[in-house]
């Protein structure tokens, strides 16, 4: 399973954390080979969960403000599966406030058609 984090915005140097905020985009599902349930959760210490977005979302797919998400991969668009795979991926833009070095994000999702539960953490370090 693969699940880049891929940092949209990062915290200056010189300024404080709740200032600038920290956004990731989280991608899921870049090596589904079957349409794939990635419903999940996110926990955060040290810092503050301001919004989370859909990245690709579809019909199906649902925020559960600050914390979960209900989303799915589905099979790519007609004409889109070389440059996206034969499933699109999908993913969330997660935003935080107040981050520091020690900062942990844990996101946990349930890949249900195998009911596997699976954490994925890391720090702002």
């Amino acid at each position: 399973m693969f699940l880049p984090l891929i940092p949209v915005a990062f915290i200056a140097q010189n300024a404080t954390p709740a200032a600038n905020p920290l956004t990731f985009r989280i991608i899921f599902g870049e090596s589904d080979s079957v349409p794939t349930r990635w419903d999940g959760e996110v926990a955060v210490s040290g810092a503050r969960v301001t919004k989370i977005e859909p990245w690709r979302a579809g019909d199906n797919d649902r925020i559960d403000g600050t914390r979960g998400w209900q989303l799915g991969t589905v099979a790519s668009p007609p004409g889109t599966a070389q440059r996206l795979g034969k499933v699109a991926p999908k993913g969330l833009i997660l935003t935080a406030e107040g981050a520091a070095e020690a900062t942990r994000f844990d996101v946990t999702t349930l890949n249900v058609g195998a009911a596997r539960r699976n954490t994925f953490q890391w720090t702002c370090s």
